[in-house]
């Protein structure tokens, strides 16, 4: 009799380890099946905790796939309104668990900047509205506050100007839009000091002022330097009594520098006797970088150079070649940028300066073994914005190209600000092709018009999608 009643007790025991029922919440799920599914109200996923035994083999159901579906992994879904169970039924150790799932729909009442959100609210002219970091609060009927950080739009989108005082953004949840207004500061961008930073110093009468480069500060603090764009006081050919010249961008005159011009000699001056001394610099050791593209500075760092001396006898004869690399000093390398007509080829060549036997010399380096790409990646490319074209209007069924425009903004990507062009620099960004960009025009008193090319054909009052033509 003891040992019947042991059997009966652990038979009761095994059928209440074995044969499990329960639910995995109190009361029924509630999801909402026209939700988006990253915010977490669509979609459930089931602790299966509940089943014993490693060897757990579970087979989910749902007893209305109209409503809620379940896949292999026990991740529930919402998908139409109602209500259903989920059953999960593990056949090699025979026990089951239910759940009800009610699925309904929420509608969206309203959005909200969330104050506590960190992005950028103050622009210069021309710059264009940066979201990163905005997040957006979506209220709903049901009192759900969701986090929107991606899946809103932004208007204006192109470049800011000073008339601009709000951006206004809207979001979409299923049927229901709502919008709301960020207030954002935009200040004039204009140009502060100019400065000349590069230029050749030395010239003979006739010649003109060359290799000027500038570097210009405007008032956001940033800085940028040209080759091109702006103008300088002198550009006749050069006579000995001129002794410096200045650099005028946007409004801005540089401080002057000073230039030296000697007298231009004389075939009858030449010597009839002795050597006619000049030099050469050549390159012993190969720079550390050797790859560039146009646009990039060239770097030096790593390369040697050594300086010759050439005696070439008055008459014929001859020329001798002494490494006169220990008697010259304050050797100068010429900061180079990388130009267009270097694509493609494995060298550059420029001017550097140096002192030898008391006097100023300059002699060209060719430095090889070089790879030099076309331009810039168009990868790097964010933005691209026409901001003044040439004309008010045009015609209808005129063909736009790249020479209607008078000013752009390039932005790259991991830039915060994006670099003016004028038309006159354009030359430098062959690359960019107009397919690229979105014409917004603001003309002065800040109404906004937009040029549309699509068909290849550009109209007035078009909404601006892409533009084709000429590159």
């Amino acid at each position: 009799m003891k040992k019947k009643l042991v059997s009966l007790l652990s038979l009761i025991l095994v059928a209440v380890m074995v044969f499990p029922v329960g639910v995995f919440a109190d009361g029924a799920v509630t999801l909402y099946f026209n939700a988006t599914t990253e915010k977490g109200k669509k979609t459930y996923q089931i602790d299966a905790s509940a089943f014993t035994g490693d060897d757990a083999i579970v087979k989910w159901t749902s007893t209305d796939e109209s409503v809620v579906t379940v896949s292999d992994k026990g991740l529930v879904t919402a998908v139409g309104e109602g209500s259903a169970y989920i059953s999960g039924y593990d056949a090699k150790n025979d026990q089951k668990i239910n759940q009800e799932f009610k699925s309904i729909s929420r509608t969206l009442k309203s959005i909200a900047v969330d104050t506590t959100s960190k992005f950028e609210k103050k622009y210069y002219t021309g710059d264009v509205f940066d979201p990163t970091g905005m997040v957006i609060k979506a209220t709903y009927d049901n009192g759900d506050v969701d986090s929107i950080s991606t899946g809103y739009t932004y208007t204006p989108s192109g470049a800011l100007n000073t008339s601009i005082s709000e951006i206004e953004i809207a979001y979409k949840d299923g049927n229901s839009e709502k919008k709301c207004k960020q207030a954002i500061e935009v200040t004039e961008l204009y140009v502060t000091k100019v400065q000349i930073i590069n230029y050749a110093k030395e010239y003979v009468e006739g010649d003109t002022i060359k290799d000027v480069r500038i570097k210009v500060t405007y008032n956001d603090e940033t800085t940028e330097e040209k080759e091109s764009g702006f103008t300088i006081s002198n550009t006749a050919a050069l006579k000995t009594t001129d002794t410096s010249f200045t650099a005028t961008y946007r409004g801005v005159t540089s401080d002057s520098v000073t230039i030296t011009v000697k007298e231009k000699p004389s075939e009858t001056e030449k010597p009839s006797t002795g050597s006619v001394i000049s030099y050469t610099i050549e390159m012993t050791t190969a720079p550390t970088k050797k790859t560039y593209k146009v646009g990039d500075l060239f770097d030096d760092s790593g390369m040697k150079v050594k300086v010759y001396q050439i005696k070439t006898p008055v008459g014929g004869g001859n020329s001798m070649k002494t490494d006169y690399s220990s008697e010259v000093s304050g050797l100068t390398y010429t900061t180079y940028k990388i130009k267009d007509t270097d694509a493609g080829k494995d060298y550059i060549e420029f001017e550097i300066s140096f002192n030898a036997d008391g006097k100023t010399e300059t002699a060209t380096l060719k430095v090889t073994g070089l790879t030099i790409g076309n331009a810039v990646d168009e990868s790097r490319i964010a933005e691209i914005t026409a901001v003044a074209l040439k004309e008010d209007k045009y015609p209808e069924c005129y063909k736009f190209s790249l020479s209607d425009i008078a000013k752009m903004k390039v932005k790259f990507v991991g830039e915060s600000k994006a670099v003016t062009l004028d038309d006159d620099e354009f030359s430098d960004y062959e690359y960019i092709s107009s397919e690229f960009m979105a014409l917004e025009v603001y003309d002065d008193e800040g109404e906004r018009k937009t040029y549309s090319s699509k068909r290849d054909t550009i109209r007035d009052d078009d909404i601006i999608t892409e533009a084709n033509g000429d590159k």
